[in-house]
């Protein structure tokens, strides 16, 4: 593995390094080495001595001294301040270690050497970068050179063997122009994750060219040699164990622990390195490795088994895999994204199977074929041609969307008809009064279009659902059906309570349909038959249209994709033999219209010097199949079913689900209006559709900007600064509301201080279901789930104090989806002993049934998992072979009567959604009683394993909620998952109260305003190509 630790000043190294014997004994000289080209270049070579390291340190290089002046606030004088560096430690799997300090093998110790200098080249290339300021604008160069001091050492703290090289980078680079420099450390940091990648798969290369088996234990790529048991290696990982016995003081482990409190277990355990004699100290470690049964000549090793035998084709098809699945996991979720991550994953799928070489090797074939396309000159982005052609597809059906239907009410009459609804409506206490001029806008939208799909953008609290109880009374007038649909269960169900639309969720939706259209197309085949059987016909197969031809059948994208970038001519060209085509019916129009769309992208894309890399096709396979296109008599159109589908939320949706949907709807003719809001979060699946519709494809589009929820100046204030992207502003607005307190513990327990009561009083509330409420809807949000775990704790142990959760106690286990994508789930590598596996389908040649569960109880690097199922029956599964699974990892929950609790997943059966809140009135033995929507229901424990603790909940499952306050906890140090959509999301839930947690101001306030824009392929390609051309001097 590789740890990185930011080196705070020259003082603390030196004391670190000291402490640590790294360069004050002759061992440690010899133990050391200069690597890195900026090293060559200021003459460093062989052992480190004390006296350049600090210089270095200190940023005195080759004559100069880096860094920059500062006041000191104390003394009023300038002083130098200058970050001396970062120390990266690259650490050996324990298996390696035993091998290379207690065996003594000398190929092993050379094998880590070789791994650690390979790494630290790869940063060289990546990620050694240096400010540039040139006519007042500062970027950043790359220079390629790093200066490092490598300090080799073979014990842990607590004299066990651990091979280990400190890498300690100094803030020093040098530049084309011959000057040293501070290195910008951004992008060395930002590495970290995809050198320690690259470290391990070059270790496990170096190791099977021993002839070592590696045995993968991570999906991260970490490994062991094969021949240790697990016993084996705990019994020399003495340090381990100690962190875990400090959590477990502390009732945590490690998958329940937050990260701090992993680093607080792991410094209050931690003693100072140990002067010893190596003799006796190996001689030990034989006698301990005897003591537990290890039997060095019998740890496998074949000397001829090397990846040298192994053909450069049979690397590079693992490579290929390695790169596809790569791709296939990162763009499930995104549309676009960086080449770094893409590359780190497939070098971690790819270790102890391939080599870094075969891995470039197939990322350079993945972009000649199009199947990844680099994005921008400098190609530190990635889409798909899968990506862009969803998108094209959705652009297209909303150009054929203008004009495809007749307004649900005349213009002359739309007012009138509105008015009408409004007045019934408010008479019989549906809504409180009349709409809006932003609602007003929206319902004439909906009804008076022409076109097939809308758009309404209404930000959160501004009374989207007032105003579709007056669009639905209005268009079920005039003879329509109504459905709503949304991304969630809860989502529906809260849509169906507030509008009384008949409401599901889109996936259930479209699934239905499907099985509607399957069960239909085999009543046909069973009462026609066809006379002609050399007629080309279509069918929906899975969602997809294919044409079926006499000797295969061809998947409609097939058709219509390029296969790769093409220069304007060949793009120019390909349009202007489609539009010599006239298709006669309606599956060929569609295949013309994709096709053409996709030509004319091609040729907005690329400029006119990029070269023909691959061939785009899809206007000759077209015309390859006119004549059978133009002989096929016309397919009926579908008549209209006078439906009008209302999406909620629909900034939720994915891209594919998106698409989805509007070929369903043209399919049975039904238009969709999509209601949503572009400012909150996005979906988790890719691509960002409700909001390219209405930026790229014209969608027509409602504005409903006047909020209504904030009851009072200052959260109206706030919200209204939050919407203008002035998020700093209103966070400022907040200070006498914000509450900091640096210890997240301490601020976690203040938190809980002050959210206690109005829970408690809530929970009695719910459960006596009587009486006015006396107690404030309280709403407790983080960003980060170990926070949100960590304060459903300290809420629960309150709650217990006060005597609001008493009585009898179940332990119960509840199972935690993993998150895995599809491709994750399809690989063995992936799954952990005692995961647990559900099943979505019946699998016959399993024996499993569609909802059944199996736990895992082994794996092995042949791709298949040992799993068990509840009475007891083991079976070898191959997760490649299945794709309707889910994976949970099972935790421990103690329930009591008093628990707030919500499900975590949809259970038809026993008509539990996924989000659900419930109240606990009783445990009895493996049963428990609870309040749900003013019922009470019995649920099986044994039973029903999706659920959890509901004192606090995520950004992300706050979206949609309503309450009277909100306590906002806002970690300085969030990540990825805090930026301005989850600060408008959490900061607009709340009628009355706002208040902020936060352990760091200074960080938070930078934290509310970093942009959480998620990436369109066709969007990134547009901006990729335009700064291209900024730099290059061309247009158009």
């Amino acid at each position: 593995m590789l740890s990185a630790k930011v080196i705070e000043n020259a003082q603390q190294a030196e004391h670190y390094f000291s402490q640590d014997n790294y360069y004050t004994t002759e061992e440690g000289f010899e133990q050391s080495a200069w690597a890195g080209k900026g090293a060559a270049a200021l003459g460093l070579s062989g052992g480190v001595h004390r006296e350049q390291f600090m210089e270095l340190l200190e940023g005195k290089v080759d004559g100069q001294e880096l860094g920059k002046w500062v006041r000191n606030e104390e003394t009023g004088q300038k002083e130098r301040e200058h970050r001396p560096g970062i120390d990266l430690t690259f650490s050996a799997p324990k298996s390696v270690s035993l091998l290379a300090e207690v065996a003594g093998n000398e190929e092993v110790s050379k094998a880590h050497d070789v791994a650690v200098e390979r790494a630290i080249a790869y940063l060289e290339r990546v990620a050694a970068q240096a400010r540039t300021t040139v006519d007042g604008v500062t970027s950043r160069e790359d220079t390629g050179n790093l200066v490092v001091a490598q300090f080799r050492h073979d014990t842990s703290r607590e004299l066990d063997p651990q091979t280990h090289t400190h890498a300690v980078v100094f803030n020093v680079t040098k530049r084309a122009d011959g000057q040293w420099r501070s290195l910008s450390n951004e992008e060395l940091l930002g590495h970290i994750k995809d050198a320690g990648a690259y470290y391990r798969t070059e270790l496990a290369g170096q190791l099977s060219a021993l002839g070592y088996e590696i045995e993968r234990t991570h999906a991260d790529g970490r490994f062991e040699v094969k021949g240790f048991t697990k016993e084996q290696l705990e019994h020399f990982s003495q340090r381990s164990g100690q962190i875990e016995q400090a959590l477990a003081e502390r009732g945590k482990n490690r998958q329940t622990a937050t990260t701090e409190e992993k680093q607080t277990a792991a410094l209050d355990t931690r003693q100072a390195k140990k002067e010893v004699d190596r003799g006796p100290l190996r001689e030990e470690w034989l006698s301990r490795a005897k003591d537990v049964g290890i039997e060095w000549d019998k740890i496998p090793r074949d000397k001829g088994a090397t990846f040298a035998r192994e053909s450069s084709a049979e690397l590079y098809l693992r490579a290929k895999e390695a790169v596809d699945y790569a791709t296939k996991h990162l763009s499930e979720r995104q549309a676009a994204f960086s080449a770094k991550d893409l590359y780190r994953h497939a070098v971690e799928f790819g270790t102890g199977r391939t080599t870094i070489q075969a891995i470039d090797k197939a990322i350079r074939e993945s972009k000649k074929s199009g199947d990844l396309i680099p994005i921008g000159d400098k190609q530190e982005r990635l889409t798909t041609r899968d990506a862009v052609t969803a998108e094209l597809r959705m652009l297209d059906a909303l150009e054929r969307s203008k004009g495809a239907v007749s307004s649900v009410v005349g213009a002359n009459r739309l007012d009138a008809k509105i008015e009408a609804a409004q007045s019934r409506l408010i008479r019989d206490g549906v809504i409180d009064a009349q709409l809006n001029a932003g609602q007003l806008d929206a319902a004439k939208l909906i009804l008076g279009t022409n076109d097939r799909f809308v758009g309404v953008q209404g930000y959160a609290g501004t009374g989207k659902t007032t105003m579709l109880n007056v669009v639905k009374a209005v268009a079920e007038e005039q003879g329509y059906v109504v459905r709503g649909l949304a991304q969630s269960a809860s989502a529906a169900a809260t849509l169906a309570a507030e509008t009384g639309i008949k409401s599901q969720t889109v996936e259930s939706f479209l699934l239905e349909r499907q099985r509607e259209r399957e069960k239909a197309e085999k009543e046909a085949e069973r009462t026609t038959k066809s006379s002609d059987k050399d007629k080309p016909t279509s069918r929906d197969v899975m969602g997809n249209r294919y044409l079926e031809i006499p000797g295969g059948m061809f998947k409609e994208r097939q058709l219509l994709v390029a296969r790769g970038t093409v220069t304007n001519a060949l793009a120019l060209e390909a349009v202007d033999r489609l539009r010599e085509m006239r298709p006669k019916n309606a599956l060929a129009k569609e295949v013309r219209a994709h096709a053409l769309a996709t030509a004319r992208g091609m040729v907005k894309w690329e400029r006119a010097s990029t070269t023909d890399q691959v061939l785009f096709r899809a206007a000759e396979m077209a015309s390859k199949v006119k004549s059978l296109f133009q002989g096929e008599k016309p397919q009926e159109a579908a008549k209209p079913k006078g439906e009008i589908w209302t999406v909620d939320e629909a900034s939720l949706l994915g891209q594919r689900d998106i698409n989805r949907l509007l070929a369903e709807a043209e399919r049975v003719g039904a238009r969709v209006q999509f209601t949503g809001d572009v400012r909150q979060l996005s979906a988790v699946s890719a691509g960002k559709p409700f909001e390219v519709m209405q930026t790229a494809g014209g969608m027509q589009t409602a504005k409903m900007t006047e909020v209504h929820r904030q009851k009072n100046d200052l959260l109206k204030d706030t919200v209204a600064d939050i919407i203008e992207k002035r998020e700093q502003d209103a966070f400022k607005k907040l200070a006498g509301n914000t509450v900091e307190l640096k210890d997240n513990e301490k601020l976690i327990a203040r938190i809980v201080a002050d959210v206690r009561q109005d829970v408690g009083r809530e929970i009695r509330h719910e459960l006596s279901g009587a009486g006015e409420k006396s107690h404030k809807d309280t709403l407790v949000i983080t960003a980060l789930n170990e926070d949100r775990r960590a304060i459903n704790n300290g809420v629960r142990q309150a709650l217990k104090e006060d005597g609001v959760i008493s009585g009898q106690a179940r332990d119960t286990e509840v199972l935690v989806n993993r998150g895995m994508t599809k491709a994750q789930a399809s690989h063995a590598q992936n799954y952990h002993e005692g995961d647990v596996v559900r099943f979505g389908r019946d699998y016959e040649r399993l024996g499993v049934k569609g909802g059944e569960y199996a736990r895992v109880v082994g794996v092995s690097d042949l791709g298949t998992v040992k799993l068990q199922k509840a009475d007891g029956q083991t079976l070898d599964w191959r997760p490649a072979q299945t794709s309707k699974v889910e994976v949970f990892h099972a935790e421990r929950r103690e329930l009591q009567a008093g628990d707030k609790i919500r499900f975590t997943r949809n259970d038809k059966d026993r008509g539990l959604n996924n989000g659900d809140v419930a109240y606990v009135k009783a445990i009895n033995g493996d049963k428990a009683t609870v309040q749900l929507k003013g019922k009470t229901i019995a649920i099986d424990l044994r039973e029903v394993k999706h659920l959890d603790y509901a004192y606090a909940s995520t950004i992300h499952s706050s979206q949609g909620k309503t309450v009277d306050a909100t306590a906002f906890h806002i970690r300085g140090k969030s990540g990825q998952v805090f930026g301005d959509r989850a600060f408008y999301v959490g900061a607009t839930r709340s009628r009355h109260e706002l208040r902020i947690y936060t352990d760091d101001k200074d960080a938070a306030l930078r934290a509310v305003s970093r942009d959480q824009h998620k990436a369109s392929a066709l969007e990134e390609l547009r901006q990729g190509q335009s700064a291209g051309r900024q730099r290059s001097g061309y247009s158009r």
